[in-house]
């Protein structure tokens, strides 16, 4: 799980392989810009606390792609003489065609890496011999990751066998419970959905019942949505957003 150790894990092998491997080339690839940005600063970060300088500087680099730029021009990059090995971050997007050539080629090895690796919909995603795994209770007792405490459900329904929350009801009984928990003991609530019109719908009703409670310890623009199509940062930082956007 995040927090757990697959980046860095990874990267030290990546380091000790090119240490070993008469070729200098390492493909890591992702499916999101910010988790390629991410893994580009943690191999940088591993290198200097590795204490690795004044080495051939094109023996240390690999290079990160995301998979849409890869797309672009996958068979000159798995021609390049010089590549070893591919790391696919999150690969339980195995299932992309794209990765599907990474995994299928016979050139390079490929190291995959995921906490998630049963899908939904049972796709393979070419993973098939584990070569480590760790679990959440002894990451819990390395202090890895922080050991979640479990509450009793709470059940919010109108009566009917299917809860939705188009029902302005329903989402101002779950506005009404999450605006009293945050206001008492909890600092931080993330709440996940399965539509995007209930993300919106539940974000309203927050905002909502927000408004008519004074002295709240939200400050009204903590509260956000973010869903596939749209986000409400936009409209709580237009000016801010726009530069984002820009750059």
């Amino acid at each position: 799980p995040t927090g757990g150790g697959k980046t860095r894990i990874s990267q030290r092998i990546i380091l000790e392989w090119l240490k070993l491997s008469e070729k200098g080339k390492v493909l890591w690839v992702t499916h999101r810009n910010l988790l390629l940005s991410q893994a580009r600063k943690s191999f940088r970060s591993l290198m200097d606390d590795m204490n690795i300088k004044g080495i051939q500087g094109d023996k240390y680099e690999s290079r990160f792609l995301t998979k849409s730029n890869l797309d672009a021009d996958l068979k000159t990059i798995l021609g390049d003489k010089d590549l070893s090995l591919i790391v696919i971050d999150e690969a339980h997007h195995g299932a992309a065609s794209t990765y599907k050539q990474i995994i299928n080629q016979k050139k390079c090895s490929v190291i995959s890496l995921t906490a998630t690796p049963n899908r939904t919909d049972n796709a393979e995603i070419g993973i098939y011999k584990i070569s480590y795994q760790t679990s959440y209770r002894e990451l819990f007792k390395r202090n890895c990751i922080i050991e979640p405490t479990f509450e009793e459900p709470v059940y919010i329904s109108d009566g009917s066998k299917k809860v939705t929350y188009n029902n302005k009801e329903l989402c101002d009984e779950l506005a009404e419970y999450v605006l009293e928990r945050t206001n008492n003991n909890l600092k931080k609530c993330l709440i996940c959905v399965t539509m995007k019109d209930y993300a919106e719908n539940i974000y309203d009703a927050i905002k909502e019942k927000h408004s008519s409670i004074y002295g709240h310890r939200l400050d009204s623009t903590q509260i956000q949505f973010v869903h596939g199509s749209k986000n409400s940062m936009e409209e709580t930082f237009p000016k801010v957003f726009r530069e984002l956007k820009k750059n």
